[in-house]
């Protein structure tokens, strides 16, 4: 299974980022940042998710209603923040 994960670093606004992604079709799985014990999964790729407690990050352009109430940041949260 994860000889189909590809990763890519690349700057964040506080340290550097780790993207995981398949290789075989591109799709960004899970991104990590430095030094913050903290993953950011896309929700999407987990079967029987729990949206009811989802938060939801780099809203400032969504295509999609965000839901009123829930936890919400229009970019990334700053690690004190979170």
């Amino acid at each position: 299974m994860f000889s189909q994960l590809g990763t890519f670093t690349r700057p964040a606004k506080a340290g550097l980022m780790t993207c995981y992604f398949c290789k075989g079709c591109g799709s960004r799985i899970w991104h990590e940042r430095e030094g913050v014990e903290m993953a950011s999964i896309k929700g999407g790729l987990v079967k029987g998710l729990d949206w009811d407690t989802a938060v939801h990050l780099w809203t400032k352009r969504a295509v999609v209603p965000i839901p009123e109430g829930v936890v919400s940041w229009e970019e990334e949260p700053l690690e004190s923040d979170a």
